[in-house]
């Protein structure tokens, strides 16, 4: 068994803390045998609240242990749900005989499974329905399409370095001076930049192994460059290039090992000053690829300094490897921080469908600098267009239809993959031809999926400056085209559900609200009256003799009739009024801080509308017009519960029956 003892967890600590700088996720290390080696400096705050219920903790403990198990016994990397929605990665790590179990941990891939965690098991859970948004800002959020890649890259980067730090830390004492430079290697802050890397270590050489001259070069637009340099003839180092397609350099990447180079005339070459006697050129590499390398000049090494300075390159080549994967992390960590922000904003004005989709081409343009955007959603007939634009003159735009698998819009609609358009030849595969308001034949062209299911196309063009859009943009714009489905589609729902909403509270012949509707909103009227103090009033209207208008004329004819009472009461009654249709030719109006006195003039005018407004159209009908009788009552003064203020106004629609009909009686509380 290999000893565990022999692992730098001082590095490895470090190492850790940058992986939660990088990724926002809390690490911890276990041996197997259960042991805690490493914990994390900072736990996920909703975990962390969560185990302080003595509930959660012991779910926690129990889904820990299982999954803990697991991992032993699977020896590759998973990631597993938790009781919280939140996802766990469970990452074995074996270092030549030690196995040791890496748990990262919380994250969400999507809001809604923490809002959907929040809502169902909160409170059981000892946390507060009222702070649901201030932990909807704490949580962690990381899109699912980059788990894998981020489980397996930790895993190679822990193995990896623990590896190393491993035969690093079994080297022979007598090699003091390597472990000298281990040392400062691992004593290097975690934001330190390759360029500092390669200053700490070829400053070391130089002082151990008493090196005239040396200078550490990395690949720069096919050739390589000095970056550092120091010594006896270091300022005539300043521009010295290596080829990348020079013998020496081929020589490097076909055996891996280091080059010499003590021949004059081949010195000449490569351009070094005379003074310049000797080169050897050690390849700084990582996974078989040469990034850069140490050229010493000028200098005899032994063997035993020739092997270690070759370890102190390997060492060299994973440290400015992992930084280079930080900074690559860090880069994505920040463009998913400003992806979460943008899309943020959108969220919430998915109940605006036109205000979202101008929005959408507007963030979508900002993230890659595209002066020119465009949003093309199917259409009923199969058609792409325009939906929202930018850049370009809308109206231009209008009746721009595209079918499935026509150009580069509706290719991308059929396949559902992005297209980078590059110059001429890009175009002419997609038989598209230049146009003449675009300034560049760059674009890009994004679909706008969930799952398998495409909702639409992002068009993007004319990016600043006359630069070409790269896959790092066409990256981004497909984690932005994502969250922009998404929301898309529910837009989409929250239209349809109020379409559906419209439709149950409304009363279909006459377009008015129906008596669903006036029963919630009468007791809404109450309770905010009696909370408040305030007075409203209720009338109830009924058409006189409309029994009989039916049996004379016909219900076509009657039908004909309570719309035309209805476009009158909603053009004569005030804004503030609420008209519904109670039931047959029964109508209701609810009119909120009304007093009795302006109830009954809103009653009157309306009861006079209907008289002069309705033409008599009718033949048998024995009346001159269509009028109406109307009960009145008030909160509080006829009732003070609902049941009692209906009671009073169909009592007083009864006594406008009674004594003639066509008129208007107000029910008050000491009678009518």
């Amino acid at each position: 068994m290999g000893n565990i003892f022999a692992l730098n967890f001082s590095g490895l600590s470090k190492t850790l803390k940058s992986l939660n700088v990088l990724t926002d996720l809390a690490y911890h290390l276990y041996d197997d045998k259960g042991n805690e080696i490493i914990a994390s400096t900072q736990d996920d705050p909703l975990l962390a609240a969560i185990k302080m219920n003595k509930k959660g903790a012991g779910l926690y403990n129990e889904f820990f242990t299982r999954n803990y198990s697991l991992a032993l016994k699977r020896k590759t990397p998973f990631v597993v749900q938790s009781f919280t929605n939140q996802y766990h990665l469970f990452i074995p790590v074996r270092v030549h005989e030690i196995m040791l179990i890496l748990v990262a941990e919380g994250f969400y891939t999507s809001l809604h499974d923490f809002i959907s965690f929040y809502k169902r098991r909160a409170a059981e859970l000892g946390l507060k329905d009222t702070e649901i948004l201030s932990w909807q800002e704490k949580v962690t959020i990381i899109p699912s399409h980059k788990i894998q890649s981020v489980m397996y890259e930790i895993q190679h980067l822990l193995e990896e370095f623990l590896n190393q730090n491993y035969k690093v830390s079994e080297l022979n004492k007598r090699w003091r001076w390597a472990k000298t430079i281990i040392s400062l290697a691992a004593s290097l802050k975690t934001d330190a930049t390759v360029e500092d890397i390669s200053q700490e270590v070829l400053s070391s050489i130089l002082f151990l192994f008493d090196v005239d001259t040396a200078a550490m070069l990395y690949r720069e637009n096919g050739d390589f460059s000095v970056k550092v340099s120091g010594g006896r003839r270091s300022e005539q180092l300043r521009d010295f290039k290596i080829p990348a397609n020079s013998p020496v350099v081929r020589g490097m990447i076909e055996t891996g090992r280091p080059m010499s180079v003590l021949d004059n005339y081949e010195l000449l070459r490569y351009k070094l000053p005379d003074e310049i006697l000797s080169m050897y050129l050690f390849p700084l590499t990582f996974e078989d690829r040469l990034f850069g390398m140490l050229a010493i000049f000028n200098t005899i090494l032994d063997r035993d300094a020739f092997q270690s300075i070759q370890y102190i390159c390997r060492l060299t080549a994973y440290l400015c490897s992992i930084r280079d994967i930080g900074h690559r992390h860090r880069e994505q960590a920040n463009m998913l921080n400003l992806l979460y922000l943008k899309t943020s904003k959108l969220y919430f004005l998915y109940q605006s469908r036109q205000q979202l989709l101008d929005a959408i081409v507007n963030e979508a343009s900002s993230l890659v600098g595209a002066e020119k955007c465009s949003l093309m959603l199917p259409s009923d007939n199969g058609y792409l267009s325009v939906a929202a634009i930018r850049g370009i003159n809308k109206y231009l735009m209008e009746n721009v239809k595209i079918s499935k698998g026509e150009a580069i819009a509706g290719k991308v609609y059929e396949e559902g993959v992005p297209v980078l358009i590059k110059g001429y030849d890009d175009l002419n595969r997609y038989g598209v031809r230049p146009k003449a308001f675009y300034k560049s034949l760059f674009s890009v062209s994004v679909p706008l999926k969930i799952g398998d299911e495409v909702v639409g196309v992002l068009n993007l063009s004319d990016k600043e400056k006359g630069m070409p859009f790269t896959d790092e943009d066409l990256f981004v714009l497909s984690q932005f085209a994502s969250h922009a489905a998404m929301l898309i589609k529910l837009s989409e729902c929250y239209s349809l559900s109020e379409q559906m909403r419209e439709l149950s509270i409304t009363d279909p012949l006459t377009g008015l609200y129906n008596r669903r509707y006036f029963d919630v909103r009468l007791n809404e009227e109450y309770m905010r009256a009696k909370r408040y103090n305030l007075p409203f009033s209720l009338a109830i209207i009924d058409i006189d003799d409309f029994k009989l208008f039916n049996d004379t004329e016909g219900h076509i004819a009657g039908d004909h009739i309570l719309k035309e009472l209805a476009i009158i009461m909603t053009s004569t009654v005030r804004a503030n009024d609420i008209v519904v249709r109670y039931g047959g030719e029964e109508f209701a109006i609810i009119m909120p801080q009304t007093s009795s006195a302006e109830a009954y003039k809103v009653a009157e005018r309306l009861r006079q509308a209907v008289k002069e407004l309705i033409p008599p159209t009718w033949r048998h009908f024995p009346r001159k017009s269509i009028t109406i009788s109307i009960g009145v009552a008030m909160y509080p003064e006829s009732g003070e519960t609902v049941a009692e203020l209906i009671k009073a106004a169909d009592k007083s629609l009864y006594a406008a029956k009674i004594r003639g009909k066509d008129q208007t009686i107000v029910n008050t509380l000491h009678g009518l």
